[in-house]
Formats: C-alpha cells, sequence, structure tokens
C-alpha cells in the first residue's frame, strides 16, 4: 500500500536528514514530507503515513513519544538507531529497525541517518535520486574532505579562513527557501554544538519582508556583533540573487564585514 505522506521523527542531528530530504525531492516527489521535531504527531499521521522514526541513541525522550503515538495510530513504521529502547520496541512491536554504528556524536553521524532514506525510498520505487547521483556526491565530499583538512594550512583552507572572520561575532546565516535552507539551518547548529556560541539563521525571500528592516535601523543596535554568511546556490534565480544583493549592500553600509559560501 503506497503512502500518501512521509513523516520524519527526530530531534537535532537525528532530524536534520528529513529536512535535506524534504528539501532533496521537494520538486520530484508528488507527496509531501513532514518533519515532526515534538513528542505529539501532526493530526495528518494515520495508516496511509510512512513514518521513520530517527533516534541515533534510540533513546530520545520525544522520538519514543512520537514512535508510541504513531504505533497507536497504526501508521507505516521504518526505526533508524544504534540501539537503546527504541531498538527494543521495535523488535517487540516488529517494526523494521536499520541498525547504524554506535559510540559516536549524533551530529556527526549523518551520513547514517540520510542515506538510508534514499535507499528505502528507492527500493519503493518512488525516488531513483541516490543512484542518478552517488558517484557525483562523492567525488564532491572527497574533494570538500581535502580542501578543509586540520593539516591544510590558514592560506589555502577557506574554512580556517573564514573561522578567523568569525572570531567574537555571532554568525547570521542566510539561505534559500527550497534551496539552501538547510544548509543554512545545519550551520547554525554546527556552530552551536561544535564552537559553542549562539548564531541565527534565516531564509530568502521570507527574510526581505522582516529581518531586513532590522538592518536599517539605526542607533540602538551594535551591528559589528553580528557577520552574516549567504549561503549561495547556482539555481537560486535571478529574482533572489537581486534579493541577496540588496541585502549585502545594505549591511555593507552599516559597515559590517559579510561572507558568501557557494
Amino acid at each position: 500500500q503506497k503512502s500518501d505522506k512521509i513523516v520524519v521523527c527526530g530531534l537535532g542531528g537525528s532530524a536534520i536528514g528529513g529536512d535535506i530530504l524534504k528539501t532533496l525531492l521537494k520538486q520530484s516527489l508528488e507527496i509531501p514530507i513532514l518533519v515532526n521535531r515534538n513528542y505529539a504527531l501532526p493530526a495528518a499521521v494515520n495508516e496511509k503515513t510512512l513514518t521513520f522514526i530517527i533516534s541515533y541513541s534510540g533513546n530520545t525522550e520525544e522520538t519514543l513519544t512520537a514512535y508510541k503515538e504513531a504505533m497507536g495510530r497504526k501508521s507505516h513504521l521504518i526505526s533508524i538507531c544504534s540501539g537503546g529502547k527504541l531498538k527494543e520496541l521495535s523488535e517487540k512491536d516488529k517494526v523494521p529497525c536499520l541498525l547504524v554504528p554506535p559510540g559516536m556524536p549524533p551530529r556527526t553521524t549523518i551520513g547514517y541517518l540520510f542515506i538510508p532514506f534514499l535507499k528505502i525510498l528507492e527500493r519503493l520505487k518512488w525516488t531513483n535520486i541516490y543512484k542518478q547521483n552517488y558517484d557525483e556526491l562523492l567525488e564532491v565530499l572527497n574533494d570538500i574532505r581535502e580542501r578543509y583538512r586540520p593539516d591544510v594550512p590558514l592560506s589555502e583552507n577557506p574554512a580556517k579562513a573564514l573561522s578567523q572572520k568569525l572570531v567574537g561575532k555571532i554568525p547570521l546565516i542566510y539561505g534559500v527557501e527550497g534551496k539552501t535552507d538547510v544548509v543554512a539551518h545545519r550551520l547554525k547548529t554546527q556552530f552551536n554544538e561544535n564552537s559553542k556560541i549562539i548564531a541565527f539563521w534565516d531564509v530568502f525571500p521570507e527574510l526581505s519582508h522582516n529581518e531586513i528592516v532590522a538592518w536599517g535601523k539605526e542607533g540602538k543596535v551594535d551591528f559589528q556583533q553580528f557577520y552574516p554568511l549567504f549561503i549561495r546556490d547556482v539555481e537560486e534565480g535571478e529574482r533572489i540573487k537581486r534579493r541577496i544583493e540588496v541585502t549585502q549592500s545594505i549591511i555593507t553600509e552599516r559597515k559590517v564585514g559579510w561572507e558568501e559560501i557557494w
């Protein structure tokens, strides 16, 4: 029985894979994908819903609560974890459970918690995007790994160079709805968890209707505490490109530095 929606339940590093899936398949998959970061499920979850229950540790309180509620609604469940209570419940309830390697910080397990989505949806014949892009994905990841290695000197390492500009600053990460929004969100959480600093994120075109107003206000805000990062994409479109350029010009007028990440 084909489901009429997909719901991904998880928190933190266990949920971001659902955001990537949603962005990646937004224009090709004809059923909606919802990401649920809460105890309670959306009212729309029912027996026609494919529900992924994701908890790297297997013991995330909110996710376990959502699991039990999804079981009660007779949803089609698939669990992904490294063990814990979720593994026990899945075995007891005969729910398919994909086990991933244990012992890592959840934020470092994005590959283990995201790729299974694509493989499962390929098996269901809902997408073939993984098979089509696998070789390119490996090539890009290998290239990024080599360029940003810790032993690459500052003068040749874009990540190190950017980190120098961010010392003592609050990063404001701006993405594009449906393109790089999930990257902006992910980068914000990586600053929180890895660098232990406050960071914020927002998206175009929405921020052109609210946050940009704050950049125009003078006198009461110390703009120098912020450092905007624009997450760019070659497919963002001319109208979005123009909005980004206008925002950058306003920020420059405030004598605030900013950076683009393509």
